[in-house]
């Protein structure tokens, strides 16, 4: 998820790295895995897609 979510030219600050560490070790835990080629689709459906392996959404939260 954080990698396409750079790749669309978000950076660490826009991404709750803490929230996907801890996310990580209960899909490591698990044996959650993804492994997905993207055709034409949109960063936030890519994403979504991402996080669906793992049982998770995106959430946006407003800038402060």
């Amino acid at each position: 998820m954080a990698q396409i979510a750079k790749d669309a030219g978000y950076t660490d600050d826009d991404i709750d790295l803490d929230e996907l560490d801890r996310l990580h070790t209960i899909w490591t835990a698990r044996g959650d895995t993804f492994d997905f080629v993207f055709g034409g689709t949109t960063v936030r459906d890519a994403i979504n897609t991402a996080l669906r392996a793992g049982m998770a959404e995106m959430t946006l939260a407003a800038a402060c």
